[in-house]
């Protein structure tokens, strides 16, 4: 399954959706956690399943988590090169 950046976003939007943040803009430099979208360790948890389910991989699965939205937009990258 070829993954796009647009699907990447769509997921991320729709993820912080469900989370009952306020849609917002995101781009490569936006940060995950407390110093951006205030994602916590429970939620990074469910952002991993959530990627895992409905786009087939998780960026968190292995090496370091991710800090950004360009991180995992970078992951998706890599994974559909190889």
């Amino acid at each position: 399954m070829s993954v796009t950046a647009e699907d990447v976003l769509h997921r991320l939007h729709e993820f912080l959706a469900g989370q009952g943040l306020p849609p917002q803009s995101l781009a490569p430099e936006t940060r995950l956690y407390a110093d951006g979208l205030g994602l916590d360790s429970f939620a990074a948890a469910e952002l991993s399943v959530h990627l895992e389910r409905h786009l087939g991989r998780d960026p968190y699965a292995t090496g370091p988590w991710p800090r950004t939205v360009g991180d995992i937009l970078a992951f998706f990258s890599r994974e559909a090169r190889s």
